[in-house]
């Protein structure tokens, strides 16, 4: 058996279905997807998988972080601020050989407002409770109408995804649009505008792509984009396999975990390949609380949230953590103790006043004792006034070994003040289930991405956000400190003035960090390693830019 398994590794390394590796860009992802329908994809491994397969009204310059022509070859505003008027393209078309007009933006539009579809881009293209409108004044022209005027329009709107009104009107209209290009859809049968079209979906192995032939985007000579004709997306789920795969060439780009970087940097010569340091990562993995009166209501264990909903307590568990060791274990020493939600890669928009809570067990086992927490029958952990034993489950996502790692140390710092953490390590898949569908979890170690645009991440900071993890798709705030969250929201997003907008997205981290509904823990520091026979290779902390345009030396 030993022997088939390695022959058909061997054989994957090669070819897949024949074709010759050599001709394809290959990467890789941690997780299969859970859905291609990338309007209600709520996790980055569906929408890694479908992004190369569809194309926004404008991209973002990675270096600069202005706007540049998708789509649209232009746009321009009215001086209240309430008024764009957008130009698309001339003879742009779908991968099917479709026209792609106006009327698609509009339907995209309209479908994302739609309350019989579940979707977190409701919330980034909400405007003080309002939708934006959107007319359109003929197949090239449209013009969106604002209620007020919204600092991260083009953020928000720009940079969404464009999909085909005439393949998904029908399924709309029949109200079975969320069900429509799930995991079981034929992938040839998704139709987009992007670079690459998706041909085929082995799960748990690889998802392929082809060349998009009516692709908008030409060189200076007229050679359509991009220059790769082919592509593959493996689905290794452990992280050490990935890196695996990466030295026997099966990988060409990968972001390295801290304890790779020495050897890489060892024998980058040897192995052919180039590293560069991007910066500090945008993202950063958290520790949440579920405050969710849905999860306890007629549990057993419904005094958790009595806990959990506790300032005090959740105080406690910060002033015990020890980002430090989670350092030195997780990171390889490569890396520093994350205080804010928001990174210091957010440049303005980043709290850099904010001090961490310090480390101190023994001054967290004073707060828990003053709130009644003790150690009644002397077995090492502590109760509530009630005799219940704190304890309670922790998950993340399994094969992520920087988490797993980090999930560890966590359980060791608060068996030190007397809390009892049963780590529950999970597919990635059935944690996103756990916490956007039933709800069925105590404490989870997870990942927010990051973002060029504040507002973006409204969808986690709105009580209202269906991933406000702690507490989400609240009718009304829960709390007075939520509540202010929301009217900051909001007031930032008025704010035209770049500088004035910083003000309103400190004062939320603030927030954040004093009512404590997540806590922050490390960030790292973000590498990335290629192949040296790429050209046009330009990465960035944000991403690689113009990755159409990269080739293969020739």
């Amino acid at each position: 058996m030993r022997k088939v398994l390695l022959f058909c590794c061997l054989f994957l390394s090669c070819k897949v279905r024949g074709i010759e590796l050599k001709d394809f860009l290959k990467t890789s992802t941690i997780s299969d997807p859970k859905t291609f329908n990338i309007v209600v994809a709520d996790e980055t491994s569906s929408t890694e998988a479908v992004g190369p397969l569809f194309e926004s009204l404008l991209r973002r310059n990675y270096y600069t972080l202005d706007f540049e022509p998708g789509l649209a070859e232009s746009y321009d505003f009215s001086e209240d601020g309430l008024r764009w008027h957008f130009k698309l393209r001339e003879g742009l078309l779908w991968s099917d050989g479709k026209p792609l007009t106006a009327y698609d933006v509009k339907f995209t539009i309209d479908l994302i407002y739609s309350p019989d579809i579940s979707t977190s881009l409701k919330d980034i293209l909400t405007i003080d409770g309002k939708r934006v409108e959107v007319r359109v004044i003929d197949e090239r022209n449209l013009e969106f109408i604002l209620p007020k005027r919204f600092a991260p329009f083009l953020a928000s709107v720009g940079m969404l995804s464009i999909l085909p009104s005439h393949i998904l009107k029908k399924p709309y209209e029949e109200k079975k649009f969320e069900a429509f290009w799930n995991i079981n859809t034929p992938p040839s049968s998704i139709i987009g505008s992007g670079p690459y079209k998706m041909v085929e979906y082995v799960p748990s192995q690889f998802i392929r792509y082809e060349k998009n032939q009516n692709y908008y985007l030409k060189d200076e000579k007229g050679e359509r984009l991009p220059y790769i004709p082919n592509r593959l997306l493996l689905i290794v789920s452990d992280t050490n396999t990935q890196f695996i795969k990466f030295r026997s060439g099966e990988i060409d780009i990968y972001y390295p975990r801290t304890e790779e970087i020495p050897e890489i940097k060892r024998k980058e010569d040897k192995m052919g390949i180039k590293i560069k340091k991007l910066g500090v990562s945008t993202g950063v993995e958290f520790f949440a609380f579920n405050l969710n009166p849905k999860r306890y209501e007629g549990k057993k264990d419904s005094y958790k949230l009595k806990w959990f909903s506790r300032r005090e307590f959740r105080m406690a568990i910060a002033m015990s953590i020890d980002k430090n060791h989670m350092i030195r274990a997780a990171l390889g020493g490569i890396g520093e103790p994350a205080i804010s939600y928001a990174s210091p890669e957010e440049k303005d928009f980043y709290n850099s006043s904010l001090v961490d809570y310090e480390f101190n067990p023994q001054k967290a086992k004073e707060i828990l004792l003053s709130m009644g927490f003790k150690d009644l029958n002397n077995d090492g952990w502590i109760e509530d006034s009630e005799g219940n034993r704190v304890e309670f489950d922790l998950f993340t996502n399994s094969g992520n070994k920087e988490r797993e790692s980090i999930c560890t140390i966590f359980v060791e710092d608060m068996k030190r003040i007397g809390i009892k953490v049963n780590f529950k390590p999970i597919e990635f898949n059935t944690l996103v289930e756990k916490l956007l569908s039933n709800f069925e979890w105590d404490v989870v170690l997870i990942g927010l991405t990051g973002t060029m645009e504040p507002h973006n991440g409204a969808n986690f900071l709105r009580s209202s956000g269906k991933l406000h993890l702690w507490n989400p798709m609240q009718k009304k705030p829960a709390t007075e400190w939520e509540a202010e969250i929301d009217r900051l929201i909001e007031k930032g997003a008025e704010e035209l003035d770049r500088k004035k907008r910083a003000y309103y997205y400190r004062k939320i981290q603030e927030i954040i960090h004093r009512e404590i509904p997540i806590i922050p823990t490390v960030r790292r520091d973000i590498y990335i390693v290629w192949k040296e026979n790429l050209e046009n290779f330009y990465p960035t902390i944000w991403g690689i830019y113009k990755d159409e345009w990269i080739r293969f030396r020739r």
